[in-house]
């Protein structure tokens, strides 16, 4: 987990200035879920807009 972290705190998002790719997103995201026990069904949808 400690990579994930570490890629997370080093992103732009966390103050860093590597840019984070979209697989270790999702690992984070995947462990998140996973830690907090939350089902992603009850998570907010946003709207996908077509312009």
């Amino acid at each position: 987990m400690k990579p994930l972290l570490d890629a997370a705190n080093h992103a732009v998002l966390g103050h860093g200035f590597e840019p984070i790719k979209a697989e270790r997103v999702q690992q984070l995201y995947d462990v998140v879920i996973r830690l907090t026990g939350v089902a992603e069904s009850s998570l907010p949808k946003f709207p996908v807009l077509s312009l």
